[in-house]
């Protein structure tokens, strides 16, 4: 793996390398964004194939060619089916991506990567912020490298302005089809939000005026 720095230049060639490639991206998701990452997997130019039963994760991880664990709304099912697809992709030295979320899986996933591989800290949504044992990093030379976007597009304008202007192109060209969850009146305001609160939503929530 490249240990180039993050920056558009360098994005715009890892798009370019997965347009050409076409990676089958095995990913283990919950219900409420599979269809978003899915979709996103799709407009970059990669084959997503999203399996999550425990029987399976193993062989699959076997044929693909990264790997992509969402640990939102873990359930003890999910929790296992990414356990055994993480132990299947560190054999194999086959990339991991870690949604942003933190929380207790984040270590295994820091050692699954293989030669070189690169751990990108985003966030902590899950509420806690992992500590990871360093000498991870020196063993097999992995980078866990801080992705802060507000800071990056303040510092980089130019890079701002031309990857918002792939993502509007992208999406003028219909390649985002994000699902309507649930469509309600203004004056239903409340009972959309609380549907939002309550995780009822899969997808976007439409008001309509």
């Amino acid at each position: 793996m490249s240990t180039q720095p993050i920056d558009a230049a360098a994005l715009w060639a890892d798009l370019l390398a997965v347009r050409q490639q076409s990676p089958l991206v095995h990913s283990i998701t919950n219900f409420v964004v599979m269809n978003y990452n899915a979709n996103a997997l799709l407009a970059v130019g990669a084959s997503p194939v999203m399996a999550h039963a425990k029987e399976e994760v193993k062989d699959m991880v076997g044929i693909a060619q990264a790997l992509v664990l969402n640990i939102g709304t873990l359930e003890p099912d999910w929790i296992e089916s990414m356990r055994l697809a993480l132990q299947a992709a560190r054999a194999r030295g086959v990339p991991v991506v870690l949604d942003p979320v933190g929380g207790e899986l984040a270590e295994s996933a820091l050692r699954s990567l293989g030669w070189r591989g690169r751990y990108l800290v985003v966030g902590f949504a899950e509420g806690t912020i992992p500590r990871l044992p360093l000498n991870l990093a020196l063993l097999s030379e992995r980078e866990i490298l801080g992705v802060y976007v507000g800071e990056y597009f303040r510092r980089e304008p130019a890079a701002r302005a031309g990857l918002s202007a792939e993502i509007l192109g992208m999406a003028a060209q219909g390649k985002f089809a994000p699902p309507i969850s649930a469509e309600y009146e203004l004056s239903d305001f409340a009972e959309a939000f609380k549907a939002l609160r309550d995780r009822r939503a899969v997808g976007k929530i439409v008001l309509r005026s």
